[in-house]
């Protein structure tokens, strides 16, 4: 029939999907495969939408309203808590950013997100004004004696420790707690959350209402929509010295 041909077919396109993403290696040496992201589940959203279709389309109507209501439900509430886990990753970086265009003759050392999100950020909301530099400490490492040579050094140097991001793609780089020449400034505040951060903030009241009185998994919940309500925190340090990793130069 027409609907069993259209079936196999969308199973074939998402196991087509799942085998090219996650057998297939994108290098060979070193052996890597597809990196599993959160947006990875966004290439799989056509044959599921088209599975969950043709099984709507097979049930009675009533079901079929039923199903689809509280799909389109759960759909909107992920959405949100999806927003917010973008959002919370972010937010540390962009207040980051938002700071370097206050000091534009700075220099800022931090993650390899605060880098990378400073830059963009400074790209959508202040195109063409004046900001500090941010680098990551990735940067830094690999490029010791060109950052040491070409640095101003009537600038400010201000190291960031982004406990949200500190460790994402920073390698054997990362920097990980409080340096000794580093003197505390300023913590920053998170930029750019969003209604989905709020959500998760009153569905992780909730979790801990149901947390004491000891109902199982509802403080594994908690913790976990806490993680999607607030960043972890980040603090900016003024490095007392010419090297934000404390060498000496």
């Amino acid at each position: 029939s027409t609907l069993r041909t259209g079936v196999v077919f969308v199973l074939a396109w998402l196991l087509g999907l799942l085998l090219v993403l996650s057998v297939f290696p994108v290098s060979i040496a070193p052996l890597r495969f597809v990196m599993k992201q959160s947006n990875y589940i966004t290439l799989f959203m056509g044959p599921l939408a088209l599975l969950a279709g043709l099984g709507l389309a097979a049930m009675p109507w009533r079901l079929a309203y039923a199903f689809a209501s509280i799909s389109v439900a759960f759909g909107v509430l992920l959405g949100f808590l999806q927003q917010a886990d973008y959002r919370v990753f972010t937010a540390n970086s962009k207040a980051l950013a938002e700071w370097a265009i206050a000091n534009p003759r700075d220099l800022f050392i931090g993650s390899n997100n605060n880098s990378s999100m400073g830059s963009l950020w400074f790209k959508q909301k202040y195109s063409g004004s004046p900001h500090g530099a941010v680098m990551s400490f990735i940067d830094v490492h690999d490029k010791a004696a060109e950052f040491s040579a070409t640095r101003d050094r009537s600038a400010g140097l201000y190291a960031v420790l982004d406990r949200q991001t500190m460790n994402w793609f920073s390698g054997s780089t990362s920097v990980t707690e409080v340096l000794p020449c580093w003197q505390l400034v300023q913590r920053l505040k998170p930029t750019d959350l969003a209604l989905g951060n709020q959500m998760a903030g009153v569905l992780n009241q909730a979790a801990l209402n149901l947390a004491a009185w000891k109902i199982p998994a509802a403080t594994a919940a908690a913790t976990a929509l806490g993680a999607l309500a607030q960043p972890k925190p980040a603090d900016i340090f003024r490095v007392n010295g010419l090297d934000p990793r404390c060498r000496a130069v």
